[in-house]
Formats: structure tokens, sequence, C-alpha cells
């Protein structure tokens, strides 16, 4: 449906004013961050590939007791994938049961939305809710030394860079939705400068995909599994585990891996965040 000026106008009014409200609810009801806010509106789509204005990229400033309160004292174990050597694997215990918990409760009060910023799918592949947002250092920094060790040095011909890009990109998914077959995109690391922009990381560009599952069938969710297809076509799924992470190959690459977020069967949504590993250029 194309909207008039004038009544897109007053749609955008309206999310404004949603997201202020959703804001100051938050201040009010956690302690497990220093500042929330909107960093920056983009351009996005909407599931049906509908071009959308004015969808927000947030930044949580996680404090240091949201990460000492919820260390993983856990070893992380690496698990590899056999994709006929294409590389892919996963990570176990990367976070504890109340980080994740508390990392869905904390999105859940900023909210999702249909649209996805920066970001262009044809019409019906990603069929779910996302919100994205820039972490801060002490969260990103923690994540890195949870799995640096089990990262490719070298990738592509490509030194593993000195940090994790800080965007991250959440999706929830609701009964019936789904996220068609697709390879995932190479981006730019990004973070944040002094002065509280977003800035893109010089000289690295993402090489793997990072899918961390925030919940899993222990929490009540049906189905959701994560498709992936070696280069014989065949399927390979990956049920989520609360607190552990698929990686993969991405972009444009002869080791890129398709795959999809098969449909979720239950009431109980699952929430799962992409995070992008870097390496130099």
């Amino acid at each position: 449906m194309k909207y008039t000026p004038f009544l897109q106008f007053i749609i955008n009014i309206l999310n404004i004013l949603n997201i202020y409200y959703k804001y100051n609810i938050m201040n009010t009801q956690f302690e497990f961050f220093n500042t929330i806010s909107i960093i920056k509106y983009c351009d996005g789509s909407l599931p049906n590939g509908r071009k959308t204005t004015n969808v927000p990229i947030w930044r949580i400033d996680f404090n240091d007791f949201f990460i000492n309160s919820n260390l993983n004292d856990k070893k992380t174990i690496k698990k590899d994938i056999n994709l006929n050597g294409v590389n892919a694997f996963l990570v176990d215990n990367i976070l504890s049961e109340n980080h994740c918990n508390h990392f869905i409760e904390i999105f859940e009060k900023i909210g999702f939305r249909p649209e996805a910023p920066s970001i262009t799918t044809p019409p019906g592949m990603r069929m779910n809710k996302t919100l994205h947002f820039i972490a801060s250092d002490n969260i990103m920094v923690y994540l890195f030394e949870r799995i640096k060790e089990h990262l490719p040095i070298i990738l592509d011909n490509k030194k593993l860079f000195n940090k994790l890009s800080y965007r991250i990109n959440v999706y929830k998914y609701e009964k019936g939705d789904f996220f068609d077959k697709h390879i995932d995109g190479d981006w730019p690391g990004y973070g944040i400068d002094a002065n509280n922009n977003m800035i893109e990381f010089e000289n690295c560009k993402s090489k793997l995909s990072m899918l961390l599952y925030l919940n899993d069938d222990k929490n009540g969710i049906i189905g959701g599994a994560t498709t992936l297809y070696n280069n014989n076509h065949e399927e390979i799924n990956i049920q989520p585990k609360q607190g552990s992470a698929l990686f993969f190959c991405h972009g444009f690459s002869e080791n890129s891996v398709l795959h999809k977020g098969c449909e979720l069967l239950s009431i109980v949504p699952k929430y799962v965040a992409r995070i992008n590993i870097l390496y130099e250029e």
C-alpha cells in the first residue's frame, strides 16, 4: 500500500512517539544499562519487500553490572559441521542462561518491528521482526574473548580483525515466521565514536556470520531450526541451543553458505542475534 505524504508523515510521528514512550518506560525498570538511545534513522524494508523510512538503529550501553552478574564460567566448546569442506561450526556455552534471558527482556522492552534498517530482501523472504542496535564496548569485548580461540585466524587469505562489529541484528520469530533460503551479505564493521555517532571501522569487512541463539526448546520453542546446505544441496539442520552460536561463511565467496530459518511452530517466540565476524582488508 502506498501512503500519501501527509499520511506517511503522521505514521512517522506516531512511530517516534511510540519509541519515546518505550524508552522512558525502560529507563524506570532496568539497571543493566547506562543509556539507551536511537543513534540513527535509516531507510529500510518490510517483510513484503516494501521500502520504508525512519527505521531506528539503537545504541545500548550495557553497564558492568550486566556483564559481571551474568558471567559464564563454562568452557566454550567448538563443534565442526561437515559441509564438504566449507567452514561452518558451532560454539557452545558462549553466554549464560541469565545473560540470554536478560537480553530478551531488554529487547522486548525496546520493541521489535517488521522493518529492517539498511536491509532489502525480496518479498516474502524475511518473515520475522527485528531490532538493530550498536552495543557498548564491554559486552562486545566479552563476546570476542569467549569465541576468539575458535575463529579461523586466516580466512580467504585475510587475517582475523582485532574486534567484532558492534552492530547486532536481533530477530524475533513468532508462530509461522521463517527466513527463506539466502546467503548473508558481507558488511563493514560498525561502532560508535566519542560523539555518539555510528561509524564504520577502517580496513576490515565481515566474512563470517555468527548466529547467537538466545532461547531453545527448554524455553518452549518448537521448530525454528537453521538449515544449512552443502555444495550437493543436502540439508543439515541445526536446532537452536540457548547461549550457543552457529558460524558460517558469507558474502561473495565460493565458500558462502546457503541457509534458511525454518518455520517456527510454537506460540513461544524464537530469538536469535546475528553478529558479524570481521577480517582485515
